[in-house]
């Protein structure tokens, strides 16, 4: 009786435990909604201590749609590193306006900041373009996030900014 029983729920429970595929990658139905709102906005930022699963969400989840994506891992505090990670991200697009604003250096002022939007402006982005920045949390400082949010107010049309951190600095 009970000692049949009780081999029998441990043989279904093997049983479901072999069928079980480990390369699968579940996701919590909350962080998949916030995902899906990516094209809507210029700017998402998800956020969560390390381990948690940023960068293969974002990733498995670009994967699975028709957007087009670009990364850049930011190692570095330093505004001139940053630039060259976020100027990297348009050489595949159009690699004559990326050098060109390589060139530019990292808009501090008025005058290059308007330069800044006419080339990324003046790229063709034939869809919705996802530049996803991963650990952003290592290279943001003032003068950095006045730089970010002046770029997702700017409004430049099918140009979507995800910026990946461990933590956010008010800074």
């Amino acid at each position: 009786g009970i000692c049949h029983r009780r081999g029998a729920l441990q043989e279904q429970l093997m049983q479901k435990t072999k069928k079980l595929n480990t390369r699968n990658i579940y996701f919590l139905v909350k962080t998949l909604e916030s995902l899906r709102k990516i094209p809507d906005f210029p700017l998402t930022v998800v956020e969560a201590p390390m381990g948690y699963g940023k960068t293969t969400a974002v990733r498995e989840y670009l994967k699975n749609t028709d957007l087009k994506s670009s990364w850049a891992w930011i190692h570095d505090s330093s505004v001139t590193v940053f630039w060259k990670c976020f100027c990297r991200n348009f050489y595949e697009i159009d690699p004559e306006k990326a050098e060109n604003l390589e060139a530019l250096g990292f808009p501090e002022d008025s005058v290059s900041r308007q330069v800044m939007l006419n080339l990324i402006g003046g790229m063709d982005f034939p869809c919705d373009m996802v530049f996803v920045m991963d650990d952003y949390h290592t290279a943001a400082s003032p003068e950095i996030n006045r730089f970010i949010e002046f770029l997702v107010r700017s409004g430049i049309p099918n140009f979507h900014l995800v910026l990946i951190v461990r933590y956010i600095n008010l800074d």
